[in-house]
């Protein structure tokens, strides 16, 4: 399976939204404050206690930005790298990225990092990229380390070095990082960096599947159905896969090959095995949210 770099979205909130008075927010961020003006654009943003409206929501990031607040600058970056009410620049994003990058926000430091990975709003420039993922995962940012062990796997801005990849995976995969533990289980299952173990692999795919991630649900497939780590099954295998398949249509291929050599009844079987494992995550995923 290939392994990808994680594109982040998130915005970066000082407070949870929900649990902002709209008043008092007001109240800071009319006199000056950077972290209610912040607030205030996240309100604006989600729609949390007040219409949602892109205008205000920039206004008060760019407030807040200009003041120097470093999570107001990652804000601002991401609405103009999303086009949240704005026309899409990315080259404006960097500009935000940058200023928070620089003050050490974690957050803002993968981003950019992920914007000279691509080479969207600046040229693209792997070393850079590496640099930037390297400064938040010093700070045990999870989705920065998960990607810095992408570039160490495939050569990216440095040397192929499959131990030091292997190495941050598991670093983000212990954080419960749903990309990091697939990309770690595949690691384990090429013998990448470690010693080659199937069942360890099928450890880390299934801690991954049951955060919903259709890569590791698809290659949980595949193991079955080849019988690495697992006794051969075509019902689990055509099970996981089909489930996959439901948020990632590249997995539709790998279902469409299995498929072709199933009878009826292992289809069936299959059918019905997905829509058991699909309620079995779905209420994993919820409980873990509750807990949140």
């Amino acid at each position: 399976m290939p392994v990808y770099l994680l594109i982040l979205t998130a915005l970066n909130v000082n407070l949870s939204a929900q649990a902002l008075d709209f008043d008092e927010t007001k109240k800071l961020a009319d006199a000056g404050n950077p972290i209610g003006q912040n607030n205030l654009g996240v309100m604006y943003e989600r729609g949390n206690g007040v219409p949602k409206d892109y205008d205000e929501a920039l206004k008060w990031y760019r407030k807040a930005a200009d003041q120097g607040y470093s999570i107001a600058q990652s804000n601002l970056g991401f609405i103009y790298e999303s086009g949240a009410g704005v026309p899409k620049d990315d080259a404006e994003a960097v500009k935000w990225y940058q200023k928070a990058a620089d003050q050490g926000l974690a957050n803002a430091q993968l981003k950019l990092g992920l914007m000279y990975a691509e080479g969207r709003g600046v040229s693209k420039n792997y070393t850079d990229a590496v640099k930037w993922f390297r400064k938040a995962s010093d700070q045990g940012f999870a989705d920065a380390q998960n990607n810095l062990g992408v570039m160490y796997k495939n050569g990216l801005g440095v040397p192929i070095d499959y131990a030091e990849s292997a190495k941050l995976y598991r670093m983000a995969a212990d954080q419960g990082a749903a990309e990091a533990q697939s990309n770690l289980a595949f690691m384990y299952a090429n013998g990448l960096g470690v010693t080659k173990d199937y069942a360890e692999a099928l450890i880390w795919w299934r801690k991954s599947a049951d955060q919903g991630y259709a890569e590791a649900q698809a290659s949980i497939g595949v193991m079955h159905a080849y019988g690495r780590g697992v006794p051969r099954n075509e019902t689990e295998a055509f099970a996981w896969v089909s489930l996959a398949a439901l948020s990632n249509k590249d997995v539709a291929e790998i279902r469409d090959v299995l498929e072709k050599s199933l009878t009826s009844e292992v289809k069936a079987r299959a059918k019905q095995r997905s829509m058991e494992l699909q309620k079995e995550i779905e209420a994993k995923i919820a409980a873990k949210n509750a807990r949140k």
